[in-house]
């Protein structure tokens, strides 16, 4: 499933043309962690492994760089696609981190808290990322914050409607980006460095307002099926016209320990 008329289903090729898509956002949060040579590194919720080898460049051949995922088909892919002798890639929980204390110079995780079910304590999961990492050691923490979506539609009250629900039913937490100030803070954990970065975009298809809204707009009766056919057909008309227009905000937050 690429981006274009994403459906909901991450899979590989998504998230090969999403690396692309915020490799801004990902440089940024590199240099948050202030990487330098022989650093040992973990990259929680590492997917298939694009970050964890990209910092593994940045670390050298006397550091090391350990990607974590519970998914196996994502770390059978990330072993598959990227291979460095300072570079591994391994199952893991992330209640319950494999890794001794103190064991991380810096500890990142994007696009993690949004997926997180509910019923998942947070607090829980920053301080297992706080027992790995070393004293003075950095946590970033990067993602979505759907609460900020925008996009220009005739019809704001139905935007409203939509943008709100997808944000609060289709995402676990879809206001995980806004929340990590207030999550580090309250476990301690020193606020270095905060960055917004906004990903703006011109093709109706490659947002997930299209597909992925529709099919769950309709399921919840949020919307009409004639309300989703409007904003289906105009929104691809605006992108058709070159009028199409949407933002979200990525928020990234480092904090030290």
């Amino acid at each position: 499933m690429s981006i274009k008329n994403f459906n909901g289903n991450v899979d590989a090729t998504y998230l090969k043309e999403m690396a692309i898509l915020l490799e801004d956002i990902k440089e940024t949060s590199y240099q948050m962690m202030n990487l330098s040579p022989g650093d040992i590194i973990l990259d929680i919720g590492c997917g298939i492994g694009v970050d964890a080898y990209n910092i593994a460049e940045i670390v050298g051949n006397k550091g090391k760089v350990i990607g974590l995922d519970n998914d196996p088909e994502m770390i059978n892919n990330a072993t598959e696609n990227f291979s460095a002798i300072n570079l591994e890639f391994t199952l893991g929980n992330i209640n319950n981190l494999p890794f001794p204390d103190g064991y991380f110079d810096s500890v990142r995780a994007e696009k993690l808290f949004q997926v997180l079910p509910p019923d998942f304590n947070y607090d829980d999961i920053i301080q297992e990322m706080i027992r790995v990492t070393k004293k003075g050691g950095m946590i970033i923490l990067v993602d979505t914050d759907w609460g900020s979506a925008s996009l220009d539609y005739k019809n704001q009250g139905l935007t409203n409607r939509l943008l709100d629900f997808f944000a609060k039913v289709c995402r676990p937490n879809g206001y995980a980006g806004r929340e990590f100030i207030g999550l580090l803070k309250r476990n301690n954990v020193q606020v270095v460095d905060v960055n917004v970065k906004p990903i703006i975009t011109r093709d109706f298809r490659e947002t997930t307002f299209g597909e992925w809204l529709t099919r769950e707009a309709l399921e919840h009766g949020i919307a009409t099926p004639e309300e989703m056919e409007g904003w289906n057909h105009d929104l691809m008309e605006k992108t058709e016209q070159g009028e199409f227009y949407s933002c979200v905000n990525m928020v990234l937050v480092a904090g030290k320990k």
